[in-house]
């Protein structure tokens, strides 16, 4: 396990979250760990960045950003169900 001093931002996964959390099941999108802020241990979620989630759109996808935020409107924060991930708005 990784020491807390280690754990910054930019280097937390879902590796780590699952090693933290082993008996918890999380609904995730695969290939945005880059964007993953952290964990809300209250309702045990993953909280992703929609800053970093829309620039990996943009530079996997090849989209304009009008694109990505469309295909993130309607697909990922559109779609909701149980233990769905939190998205904080930081796109300023």
């Amino acid at each position: 396990m990784a020491l807390l001093s280690e754990i910054t931002s930019e280097n937390i996964n879902l590796e780590l979250i699952f090693e933290k959390y082993p008996d918890e099941i999380f609904n995730f999108s695969e290939g945005f760990d880059d964007a993953i802020l952290g964990v809300d241990d209250d309702k045990m979620v993953i909280v992703y960045s929609t800053k970093k989630y829309m620039e990996i759109l943009v530079k996997e996808a090849d989209w304009e950003y009008e694109e990505a935020l469309e295909y993130f409107e309607f697909n990922v924060k559109g779609s909701r169900g149980g233990k769905f991930p939190i998205f904080i708005d930081d796109v300023f």
